[in-house]
């Protein structure tokens, strides 16, 4: 399995339906579902943005992050949004010459502005925690794996 569809899996089995999110929407919110899966999504990620599996790992662990401060759930309107706002800032965190934000808006399907406003509002949302210490990495790329081989389980729950 590759880390896109490893990674996917575990955020099917976060995401809840439209019908049970009663709360109020949020930056990460789009107006609709999108019309690709978090698959695709992630290989479009690989492709145009050419980013390795730490970025991606590091990416998940800000999403995290961010479900565990603000009580948030993944559902299937905002799954791509948070997912990009993790990707920028994981990349921007990672890499020394970072593609710029007109790049990244296009790669994940938003306006600059809509991205502008998730990076901040992310950055916000995990109080600007940004480091990852390397044994964390070590833990979510084992779990990650681990998932490979029995589909169903993330490394929040095995926390």
């Amino acid at each position: 399995m590759s880390l896109p569809e490893i990674v996917s899996e575990v955020i099917s089995s976060l995401t809840k339906g439209e019908r049970e999110d009663t709360r109020e929407a949020t930056p990460y919110d789009g107006k609709r579902e999108r019309g690709i899966t978090v698959r695709e999504y992630l290989e479009r990620w690989q492709k145009y943005a050419h980013e390795d599996m730490e970025v991606i790992l590091i990416a998940m662990i800000y999403l995290d992050r961010c479900c565990v401060k603000t009580k948030m759930q993944v559902t299937k309107r905002n799954v791509h949004r948070l997912l990009l706002a993790c990707l920028v800032v994981g990349s921007k965190w990672v890499n020394d010459k970072p593609f710029t934000n007109t790049h990244y808006a296009a790669v994940g399907g938003v306006t600059v502005a809509d991205l502008n406003t998730i990076e901040r509002q992310l950055i916000t949302d995990i109080s600007f925690s940004l480091h990852v210490e390397p044994r964390q990495l070590k833990v979510y790329k084992k779990e990650f794996m681990r998932n490979a081989k029995s589909p169903g389980s993330s490394p929040r729950r095995r926390q």
